[in-house]
């Protein structure tokens, strides 16, 4: 038996589950099959989010109670997600990976055309855009907005987040 290339088994795998998903959901119209998908992502990317919380220790009650092998395998669940969203929307005729290799070509092509980081402008780069200090942004950008509200309400904290040519 031919053992198929790495590439072309993932595709083949990722097409079986994707059929194995639509047959489970054949009671569903293709417009809710397809949303139902979609919806999966941002729920992938919270478990994601929350091995994030948990290897962080972020949560003091919890503590640290997760690792990068956790946050790597979400972030795989949420990846293989996105593809079955690609390869659902195709009709399921093994074409996301196909599409996502065109895809990357285009991302690196425009990553190829880009300046590198040290032929951007200074005054382009983030930390100038943060200085609050600079010509575009006074430190009044942060000041208490003491228009908001009738007098009585000076002094409240209550921050403006507007710029200062509003």
């Amino acid at each position: 038996m031919t053992e198929l290339p790495a590439v072309d088994l993932a595709q083949h795998r990722l097409t079986m589950l994707s059929q194995w998903i639509d047959e489970h959901n054949a009671h569903r119209t293709p417009l809710e099959q397809l949303l139902m998908r979609i919806v999966k992502i941002p729920e992938e990317k919270g478990e994601m989010a929350a091995e994030i919380i948990g290897m962080t220790g972020q949560n003091p009650r919890k503590g640290v109670t997760s690792d990068i092998d956790k946050v790597i395998d979400e972030a795989l669940d949420w990846a293989v997600t996105a593809l079955g969203v690609v390869e659902h929307a195709t009709g399921n005729q093994s074409l996301a990976f196909n599409l996502l290799f065109e895809k990357l070509a285009k991302i690196n092509a425009r990553m190829e055309a880009a300046p590198s980081a040290d032929e951007i402008p200074s005054d382009v780069k983030i930390d100038k855009f943060l200085d609050r200090e600079s010509p575009q942004r006074g430190p009044e950008w942060l000041e208490p907005d003491t228009s908001i509200g009738p007098p009585e309400h000076e002094g409240t904290g209550h921050y403006s987040n507007h710029m200062i040519d509003d």
